[in-house]
């Protein structure tokens, strides 16, 4: 959906898997190929579409996990110009279900959990992040990022396989195997 055809809210949800975590190097911000995430949700705030941005994400690591991806993005959020007030950070998540579970009970804590909220995560991951919030009653408005194909312009190129296209089949992968799972766990 374009930024001129979305409603104003009061939140802006932004799925962790935008930035990298245990780099090394603390005073410095380390975003992936999903920086679109962060940088999106920068706009949605300076235009004015959403009042505030809740960060979810802790650390999907099972090893390291002491650095949490929200909270090293509030920093990076501040520095941005957003407003400390306008800021939310879910630092327990560790998948797309935890952030689900967390975004209800803060948004719940400030009494607008029933309002409707943009959700800002990649295309792939859109279609069971929205079902995972629709499954807890939220009334989303889906604002996917990270569009990992396109307009297919004819090329010889495309018929030679590449790394960047086994990239994009795992991603692909990773997403069925989430849906079949989330599905049977009854989490959409």
């Amino acid at each position: 959906m374009p930024k001129d055809h979305l409603p104003l809210t009061d939140v802006t949800v932004v799925l962790g898997g935008a930035n990298k975590t245990n780099m090394g190097i603390s005073d410095q911000m380390h975003l992936n190929e999903s920086a679109d995430r962060v940088t999106e949700a920068l706009m949605l705030y300076h235009q004015g579409i959403t009042k505030s941005i809740l960060l979810s994400g802790g650390s999907g690591e099972l090893i390291y996990n002491d650095e949490k991806e929200s909270t090293q993005l509030i920093d990076f959020f501040l520095a941005s110009g957003v407003a400390s007030a306008a800021l939310l950070a879910d630092t327990l998540s560790r998948n797309t279900h935890e952030n689900v579970v967390h975004t209800k009970n803060m948004l719940k804590a400030r009494g607008i959990d029933n309002r409707p909220i943009i959700l800002v995560t990649s295309a792939t991951h859109m279609y069971r992040a929205v079902k995972c919030f629709q499954k807890q009653g939220f009334e989303v408005i889906p604002y996917p990022v990270d569009y990992q194909a396109g307009k297919l312009l004819w090329s010889p190129a495309i018929v030679v396989p590449n790394v960047e296209g086994l990239i994009i089949w795992y991603k692909l992968l990773h997403e069925w195997v989430g849906i079949i799972a989330y599905k049977l766990l009854g989490y959409t």
